[in-house]
């Protein structure tokens, strides 16, 4: 297990640091004329209030829902719950940092080639995804190392556990399986979160439309 948590740690690693120079990359770009900044400017502003706003209600709602599973079931499946939340939610906030830097950067660049407004674009939306890929598989390989314990093979074993007491209701797992689930389900109800708002990609794209539509 040690080699595939290395192995997984340094690909996690790789896509971390190639999320960070996208970054670095776009925010090396021209961002344009005073007018370009400006809309990017008001855009930016608009995403980070909302985004914001966003991770406030579902902060509270993460912490509910957590506090719910360590009644349930153990503190082990809450604190992965809310490691795979926390992580889903920083790469939302990744996301739409580089969406709203490289906006006005992709369009100030098509003005001097098609290639260069395409390279500044799909640098911006590389982020995302890598960042999206590296954050899950750091947290997943953090979560396993963190409850270690409960992922060898020699100690594995199906658990029955009576749900608040009640007679009948009782549930059977294996607790590692259940910290798997619990970090995956944390990261997939932000990101539902994220879909009623639209979407960090619908996002990128409207912001990417409305300064190149105003300037053109």
């Amino acid at each position: 297990m040690g080699v595939i948590l290395a192995t997984s740690g340094l690909v996690a690693v790789a896509a971390l640091f190639w999320s960070a120079y996208g970054t670095y990359y776009v925010l090396r770009r021209e961002a344009g004329d005073e007018r370009m900044r400006q809309i990017q400017g008001f855009i930016r502003e608009g995403a980070w209030a909302f985004m914001i706003a966003e991770a406030k209600v579902m902060a509270v709602t993460l912490l509910i829902i957590g506090a719910i599973l360590w009644a349930i079931f153990y503190w082990e499946v809450a604190v992965s719950f809310w490691v795979g939340s926390g992580l889903s939610m920083a790469a939302g906030f990744i996301g739409m940092n580089a969406a709203t830097l490289a906006n006005a950067r992709t369009t100030h660049a098509v003005r001097r080639s098609l290639r260069e407004a395409l390279t500044v674009a799909f640098t911006g939306g590389s982020v995302m995804g890598l960042g999206v890929a590296g954050l899950s598989a750091a947290g997943l390989v953090f979560v396993i190392w963190l409850f270690r314990r409960e992922f060898d093979p020699t100690t594995v074993q199906i658990t029955t556990k009576t749900i608040f007491g009640i007679p009948g209701a009782d549930v059977n797992f294996i607790k590692a399986a259940l910290i798997v689930s619990a970090y995956s389900a944390g990261a997939s109800l932000v990101a539902l979160f994220d879909r009623v708002g639209g979407g960090i990609y619908t996002k990128a794209a409207d912001m990417a439309a409305r300064p190149g539509g105003a300037v053109w």
